[in-house]
């Protein structure tokens, strides 16, 4: 639970700083999709058991971030912490 906390104060802390600039946070979901292998899950099962809307599995394939709620409960249903799943590029 504390690291839920740290995550959220982090992203919000991200969020405040760079709210005015075009760009967004530069993400990669390669983690996600390497443990859903070692976990012989799908993309597909996934999103039913986390219960994820389609479009946002098409923006993490797009590598475009999505909110922290629906990364909980990755974390959740693959019982990981967000740096088993995402990854920051520079």
């Amino acid at each position: 639970m504390l690291r839920v906390i740290i995550a959220k104060a982090i992203i919000k802390a991200y969020n405040n700083i760079y709210r005015n600039e075009e760009s967004t946070m530069a993400v990669s979901y390669d983690k996600l999709w390497k443990l859903l292998i070692d976990k012989k899950m799908n993309a597909s099962d996934l999103r039913k058991e986390a219960n994820i809307a389609p479009n946002t599995m098409t923006k993490m394939r797009k590598e475009q971030e999505v909110s922290l709620a629906v990364l909980e409960r990755i974390c959740e249903c693959l019982d990981c912490d967000f740096g088993d799943i995402i990854q920051y590029k520079k």
